[in-house]
């Protein structure tokens, strides 16, 4: 078998293809959200704190899945823990995904 992007191997002519190099995304690193425990009165701090980060790094957080699963990534402990549990589960159930992150949101 040979190797396709070794140019010893590839034809000449006008069918040529170059190669397709994949540029890796980084994050701008900004401070990530504290993880939230479902205080009520640190709610609005919370969600704004990764609506931040997602819209610093929207080029890496550019589909509902990837925001919502950034989002619940921080719902470890209180009442936050088992109800991103819940969802996880419900998410991974038959595989139908979290749906939309404003249907997630409201």
């Amino acid at each position: 078998m040979t190797n396709p992007f070794d140019p010893a191997t590839q034809a000449t002519g006008d069918n040529n293809v170059a190669p397709v190099v994949q540029a890796r995304l980084t994050e701008i690193k900004i401070r990530l959200p504290d993880d939230f425990n479902g205080d009520r009165k640190k709610t609005r701090t919370f969600y704004l704190a990764t609506q931040l980060y997602m819209m610093a790094n929207k080029h890496i957080y550019d589909t509902d899945e990837k925001k919502i699963t950034f989002f619940i990534s921080f719902l470890k402990e209180g009442t936050a823990g088992p109800w991103a549990e819940a969802e996880m589960t419900k998410a991974f159930t038959n595989d139908q995904g979290f749906g939309t992150w404003e249907a997630f949101t409201t």
